[in-house]
């Protein structure tokens, strides 16, 4: 059987350096001002007074660079913070979930939750979702990505190796939760490159492309204190596969100037658990369909929702293996970073 074909040169080197333009710069920094500021009244006017552009300007840039107009990314980010926020808290109340991600009351938050994923706030809660996606009913009416209920898809090499693989019975021998410690990160910045559609398997490696394209023609580069970060932006079980976000770039101290070509954010400091990783890709991937909600809860840690967990790389510059063949896959190293409270 033909294997499907992962996105176009995962496997290649890149041909073009590109760093971002200005104007993807600008709109990526308002997109982290939403970010910062999902629970404020944000309207169409005051952002474009954020970046000094005109309503119109904003509008056409904005969807020339995300997809969707402002309003439609807003709405949707709350929504999709909300869930994520009620898959990994189950005391907190809906009232105060539904403030926290920009909605006026508990009853406006409902009616929009049930409009969007077509389950109320607390069955989506209690793990309604994955019963359906289990029984081949796709909760997503808007995604059009049902390949896991695809009898063809449902014989690929990838998944038939996922359900012969040591994570689906239990067993994450890439990942050393015996060797996890934990790191205490300052308040500090980051400065990235931004991909969308970034959820998935391989669906990354074109921004490691853009990274390494733009880092090759710099004359030197800042030190992160682990490696090249990569941040995933969206839970990948919520977010629409197209519409997920991800950065790559460096933690830097704030006073370090802004390379050329790259954006810049705040990073709230804190306690994080630091986790190696030695594995392929498929165990990377595995991991997170296995092994971190369990493994959490067995060391009796809670993730802190309200701050970026990272993947890092030793190398700034290196390249990850090429991650075409599952039967073969190349071993690399890295180590998770995950925000916890408490």
């Amino acid at each position: 059987m033909e294997r499907p074909a992962l996105p176009d040169s995962v496997c290649q080197p890149p041909r073009v350096a590109t760093g971002a333009s200005p104007q993807a710069v600008r709109i990526w920094q308002l997109v982290d001002f939403i970010d910062a500021h999902l629970s404020d009244a944000l309207s169409v006017d005051q952002l474009a007074a954020e970046i000094g552009l005109s309503r119109s300007h904003l509008i056409k840039r904005f969807e020339q660079e995300m997809g969707e107009t402002p309003g439609e990314f807003i709405r949707r980010l709350r929504l999709e913070r909300a869930a994520n926020f009620l898959l990994h808290d189950r005391s907190t109340p809906l009232i105060d979930i539904a403030l926290a991600c920009g909605f006026q009351s508990a009853a406006v938050f409902s009616r929009a939750f049930h409009d969007w994923f077509a389950l109320s706030p607390t069955v989506w809660r209690q793990g309604e979702h994955w019963r359906r996606c289990g029984q081949g009913i796709c909760w997503r009416q808007r995604c059009g990505d049902c390949r896991p209920v695809d009898s063809a898809y449902a014989d690929t090499p990838q998944l038939q190796a996922m359900r012969q693989h040591p994570f689906a019975r239990g067993k994450p021998d890439s990942i050393r939760l015996d060797a996890a410690r934990q790191i205490t990160l300052p308040d500090t910045d980051m400065v990235y490159l931004r991909g969308l559609n970034t959820s998935g398997i391989g669906r990354w490696l074109p921004l490691w492309q853009r990274w390494r394209a733009w880092a090759s023609e710099q004359a030197s580069l800042p030190s992160g204190p682990y490696g090249a970060a990569l941040q995933h932006l969206d839970n990948a079980n919520i977010c629409l596969p197209h519409r997920s976000r991800a950065d790559l770039g460096l933690l830097v101290a704030r006073a370090t100037p802004t390379p050329p070509g790259l954006a810049r954010k705040a990073i709230a400091g804190g306690k994080y658990l630091l986790v190696p990783f030695n594995g392929t890709w498929l165990d990377e991937v595995l991991a997170h369909e296995y092994g971190w909600l369990t493994a959490f809860a067995a060391m009796g840690l809670r993730f802190d929702m309200h701050r970026a967990s990272f993947k890092f790389f030793p190398h700034a510059s290196a390249q990850p293996p090429c991650f075409a063949d599952v039967g073969d896959g190349e071993a690399f190293a890295m180590h998770y970073a995950f925000a916890i409270s408490g």
